[in-house]
């Protein structure tokens, strides 16, 4: 089975130690893409193009920058930087599992 183009640009993001975990698909602020969570950060492939698919990483939150996560409703998280910074990311899976996964890899301090 081939990767996926999306993973293998997420996979740039990432330092060589690191593991990319699980993902879902969504909206992050109105923009298509995939939220992927690793051992270190949140990881955000905006996927754009029908034919010639073209990928950006408009989010690359480390956890120790991460303020806040919450659900809003259903299907949306809202996502806090330190720095004050807020996204909100959709998507048509149960916000619940979302929210459970980042979680799970966050350590809070």
């Amino acid at each position: 089975m081939m990767t996926p183009k999306w993973y293998t640009y997420a996979e740039k993001c990432t330092s060589p130690e690191e593991h990319l975990g699980k993902h879902f698909d969504g909206m992050l602020d109105g923009d298509y893409g995939h939220l992927i969570i690793s051992d270190k950060k949140l990881i955000f492939v905006k996927e754009e193009g029908f034919i010639r698919k073209i990928f950006s990483a408009p989010l690359v939150l480390l956890y120790d920058n991460v303020k806040d996560i919450h659900p809003v409703d259903d299907h949306h998280l809202l996502i806090s930087e330190k720095t004050g910074k807020r996204y909100k990311f959709a998507t048509e899976t149960n916000i619940t599992n979302v929210n459970i996964a980042i979680h799970e890899k966050i350590k809070w301090v």
